[in-house]
């Protein structure tokens, strides 16, 4: 989006998730890393987009760290979709369930996408199953993701007929044009079904963690630099805090930026790495 563009969204049109400055890696990254990431989205979408939406979205980071139901809650998030670790990679109860980080801590609703997030191939009723078996007793609802693209582009004609044409074909179940708000509005009288997970949700893609060491060194070294200055300005006279604050605030943006999953990751392309460090 241009800068001052402005959009009138119609009614209905969109189901707008996630809220965040990018989809970050969520294991590296320090705590109030976090903390901005979904800050600094929260502006960007209020601005824009008139909302801050309550659904967390990170279908393609690589693992979730056990601080992120607590970070979520605190900024008004109470719902999270995500991919992985898929089925493959690590055991859950159910696709959808109640994640905490801790004993005690925070819970928000978490729904992981069975099979993908995008439909390269046309669909097909076994790809709607899937969905449909990890379901826990007395939970009626779920998803199923289509659409073309990377990260869950839209449906095209042919899927969206698709779905017109086996609305019923599932005995038992029946297909919907829907949106994850309406889903978890659906599942709030059915949480008690739910079972709990605590603790991250790892592993996947764990080589890339190996791999292009000084983004990781950077992004670190980053963000106690700005935790420093900050301190620092704690007790500066207003002036000075003014004066400083468009800075650290640059400072921020190009710090969550580089928290991109492919990017701290460890599996963005040489030039993209290259580009990272210098910033």
């Amino acid at each position: 989006f241009r800068e001052g563009l402005e959009f009138v969204l119609p009614t209905g049109r969109w189901s707008v998730v996630g809220g965040w400055w990018i989809q970050p890696d969520c294991n590296l990254p320090g705590i109030e890393n976090m903390h901005r990431q979904i800050a600094l989205g929260r502006d960007w979408f209020k601005q824009h987009l008139g909302l801050f939406p309550k659904i967390g979205y990170n279908v393609d980071s690589f693992g979730h760290s056990a601080a992120l139901p607590d970070v979520m809650v605190a900024n008004g998030q109470e719902n999270y979709v995500f991919m992985r670790p898929m089925a493959h990679e690590r055991d859950l109860p159910a696709n959808v369930f109640r994640w905490r980080g801790r004993p005690g801590g925070k819970a928000v609703t978490a729904f992981r996408i069975s099979a993908g997030y995008a439909t390269i191939f046309p669909p097909t009723l076994e790809l709607v199953e899937l969905n449909l078996k990890p379901l826990p007793e007395g939970v009626t609802h779920t998803m199923c993701f289509l659409g073309v693209g990377d990260h869950g582009g839209g449906p095209n004609e042919h899927m969206i007929q698709w779905v017109r044409d086996n609305r019923d074909a599932i005995p038992g179940a029946r297909l919907e044009f829907s949106s994850p708000e309406r889903f978890f509005r659906a599942l709030k009288p059915q949480l008690r079904h739910l079972p709990l997970v605590t603790g991250e949700l790892q592993m996947h893609a764990i080589g890339c963690y190996t791999s292009h060491r000084p983004v990781k060194l950077g992004v670190r070294r980053a963000e106690n630099m700005l935790a420093l200055a900050e301190h620092a300005l704690a007790g500066a006279p207003a002036a000075e805090r003014k004066a400083a604050a468009p800075v650290i605030d640059a400072a921020w943006h190009t710090l969550c930026f580089n928290s991109f999953h492919d990017t701290l990751g460890g599996s963005c392309t040489p030039s993209a790495a290259r580009a990272a460090d210098d910033q």
